[in-house]
C-alpha cells in the first residue's frame, strides 16, 4: 500500500525526461505497441493466408505456431493465445502429433508467464509425453526431448523449486550434445541452478567463465537477457549492489535491442527498484518503480482487455469444441439407430443363410463319410492282399534259399569226403594233378558262405540293418547266426555250414539270446521272424 501511494505521488513530480540518460534501457508500453506489427509478424501473417488459401492445413498449423511464438515474444499474449488455440482447433481434425506437442509447449510457456502453474505444467508434460512416444516409435530423434526438459527446468527454476529443477536439468544432460552452443547454454543453466541452491562461490566462478563464451555466440544474443539478469542476482546476493544494477540494466538493454524476453522486463524493473533501495537511492528506485508498475499492469493485469480472454472459462475454442462434440454425439445416435435396423435385417438374413448352409453341409458330410468309408475299406483290402502276397513270396524265396543252402552243405560234405579220399591217393602217388583238384575243392569251400550271404540279403534286404539298429552290439558272426535261425536251420545244419561243431552252434544260440535281451520262455525263432520285419519285401 505504501509503495502504491509513493508511485502515485512521485509520478506527478517526475516526468519521462528523467530517463533521458537511460533511454536505451527503458522499455515502455509505447515501445511494445511499436513492435506489434514488425516485419516478422507481417511476413508470418502473410504466410498464414497463403497456406489457408492453398488448403494446406499442415502449413496453416505451422504458421499459427510461428505466430504464437512471435506474439508471445512481443508480449502480445492475447494474439499468442488465439494463435495457439486456432492451431489446436485444426489439430483436432488432423493427426500431426509433432505439431501438437509444439503447441502444447507454447501453451505451457504462455500459462507460465501468467503464473497459472498447474496449467503450465499440464501442457509442458503433455508435450513431453507425446514426444516420448514419437521417440519410442523412432519418428523423431532423442535430442528432440531436450527442449521439453528445458522448459520444465526453467519453469521450476522461476518457481524456486531446486529439486524439480535439478531433476529436469539431469534429464537434459542425459541426452548427448554434439554442438558447442547447446553445451554452453546448458552450463549456464547449471550455473543458475547453483545460484538457486545458494552455492555462491562456485556460481561466481562459473559466471566469469561463461560470460565471454556467451557474448561470443552469434545468433543467441537474446539469451544474454537471462544470463545478465541471473548474474545481477548473484551480485545482489553477495551485496555487490552496483554490479547488480549494471547487469540488470545490461539485461534490459539487450531485451530492447533484440526485442526478446520482453516479458522479463517488469521483473527486471522490480529487481532494480529493490537494489536501488539497498544503496539508499530512492529517487532512482522510484523512477523504475513507476515505469515497471505501468508495464506490469499493461502486460499481466487480468482486468486488461488484452488479457481477459486468457482467464475466461468459456473461450471460443471451448465453445466450438463443445458444439462439435454435441454434433458428433447427435450423429453417432442417428448412426446407431440406423445400424440397429441394418443389424436386425442382417441377423435374420444371416440366420437363413446359416440354416441353408447347415443342411447342405450335413448332406455333403454324410456323402463324404460314406465315400470315405468305402474307399478306406477298399484300400485296406488291397493292402491286406498285397501284404499276404509279399509274405507268400518271401516265404517261398526263403524256402528256396534254405534248400539251396542245404544243397551247398551237402555239396561241401561231398567235396570234403572226396577231398579225404584224394588225400589218401596223393599220399601214395604224390600226383600233381591230384594236388590241383584238392586245392580247387578248398577254394570253392571258402566261397560257400559269401554266396549264401549275398542270396540271403537279396531276399531279406532290411534284415541286417534293422537288427543292427535295434541291437548295435551284435557282431558279424552274431548276424550270421541270426540269418540261419530265421531260415529255421537246426544246430547240426548251422555247424555244417559254418564249419563248427554242433556244441559250438548251440553255444552261439545261447549267447545270442543274451545279447538280444530275451527272457526265459521267449522264442528266438519267433523273435527274429516277427520283431525284425522287412520294410520292402521283394516282389
Amino acid at each position: 500500500m505504501y509503495r502504491q501511494i509513493l508511485i502515485v505521488l512521485f509520478s506527478v513530480i517526475f516526468s519521462t525526461s528523467v530517463f533521458a540518460s537511460e533511454a536505451d534501457i527503458i522499455i515502455t508500453t509505447d515501445f511494445l505497441k511499436e513492435i506489434y506489427e514488425d516485419d516478422d509478424l507481417i511476413s508470418a501473417e502473410k504466410e498464414l493466408l497463403e497456406f489457408r488459401n492453398a488448403g494446406d492445413v499442415r502449413g496453416e498449423i505451422r504458421a499459427y505456431l510461428k505466430l504464437g511464438g512471435l506474439y508471445c515474444n512481443r508480449v502480445n499474449y492475447h494474439k499468442a493465445y488465439e494463435s495457439y488455440w486456432e492451431a489446436l482447433f485444426l489439430l483436432d481434425k488432423e493427426n500431426y502429433p509433432m505439431l501438437k506437442a509444439k503447441v502444447y509447449r507454447g501453451m505451457g510457456i504462455l500459462y507460465s508467464l501468467f503464473e497459472r502453474n498447474d496449467l503450465a505444467v499440464k501442457y509442458y508434460k503433455q508435450a513431453l509425453s507425446m514426444n516420448r512416444k514419437l521417440v519410442e516409435n523412432e519418428v523423431i530423434p532423442l535430442e528432440n526431448l531436450r527442449p521439453n526438459y528445458h522448459s520444465l527446468m526453467v519453469h521450476y527454476r522461476y518457481e524456486g523449486d531446486a529439486e524439480n529443477t535439478q531433476l529436469y536439468y539431469d534429464s537434459c544432460t542425459s541426452i548427448p550434445m554434439e554442438d558447442n552452443v547447446s553445451r554452453i547454454l546448458l552450463e549456464s543453466e547449471e550455473t543458475f541452478l547453483s545460484l538457486l541452491k545458494g552455492e555462491l562461490i562456485e556460481t561466481g566462478k562459473s559466471f566469469k567463465t561463461l560470460m565471454p563464451q556467451l557474448e561470443g555466440l552469434e545468433g543467441n544474443e537474446s539469451y544474454l537477457v537471462i544470463f545478465y539478469s541471473s548474474y545481477g542476482d548473484y551480485f545482489y546476493k553477495i551485496q555487490h549492489y552496483k554490479e547488480a544494477i549494471d547487469y540488470y540494466k545490461k539485461a534490459l538493454k539487450v531485451a530492447k535491442l533484440e526485442k526478446a524476453h520482453l516479458n522479463f522486463t517488469p521483473l527486471l524493473y522490480e529487481k532494480l527498484v529493490d537494489t536501488y533501495k539497498m544503496i539508499g537511492d530512492y529517487q532512482s528506485a522510484l523512477k523504475f518503480a513507476t515505469v515497471g508498475n505501468d508495464l506490469n499492469q499493461w502486460l499481466y493485469s487480468s482486468k486488461s482487455e488484452r488479457n481477459r480472454s486468457l482467464f475466461e472459462i468459456s473461450d471460443e475454442y471451448k465453445k466450438r469444441e463443445q458444439a462439435q462434440q454435441l454434433e458428433i454425439e447427435r450423429q453417432e445416435l442417428e448412426n446407431y439407430k440406423q445400424e440397429q435396423k441394418i443389424l436386425w435385417l442382417t441377423v435374420a438374413l444371416l440366420f437363413l443363410i446359416i440354416l441353408g448352409v447347415f443342411f447342405m453341409v450335413r448332406t455333403r458330410v454324410k456323402t463324404l463319410k460314406l465315400k470315405y468309408a468305402l474307399e478306406k475299406e477298399a484300400i485296406e483290402q488291397k493292402q491286406k492282399l498285397h501284404e499276404e502276397k509279399n509274405q507268400e513270396i518271401l516265404y517261398v524265396k526263403n524256402s528256396e534259399l534254405t534248400n539251396t543252402t542245404l544243397q551247398i552243405i551237402a555239396k561241401d560234405e561231398l567235396l570234403t569226403s572226396i577231398k579225404g579220399k584224394l588225400k589218401d591217393v596223393y599220399k601214395e602217388t604224390k600226383s600233381k594233378e591230384v594236388q590241383k583238384v584238392m586245392n580247387a575243392i578248398k577254394l570253392n569251400q571258402d566261397h560257400s558262405w559269401l554266396e549264401f550271404e549275398n542270396r540271403f540279403t537279396s531276399v531279406n534286404p532290411s534284415f541286417f540293418s534293422q537288427l543292427k539298429e535295434k541291437h548295435p552290439s551284435l557282431t558279424n558272426y552274431d548276424l550270421k547266426i541270426c540269418a540261419l535261425i530265421k531260415l529255421n536251420f537246426s544246430g547240426k545244419e548251422m555247424a555244417r555250414l559254418l564249419g563248427i561243431s554242433p556244441e559250438s552252434a548251440n553255444t552261439s544260440r545261447y549267447r545270442l539270446r543274451k545279447r538280444l535281451g530275451l527272457v526265459k520262455g521267449e522264442d528266438l525263432v519267433n523273435y527274429l521272424g516277427n520283431v525284425v520285419t522287412q520294410k520292402n519285401p521283394t516282389s
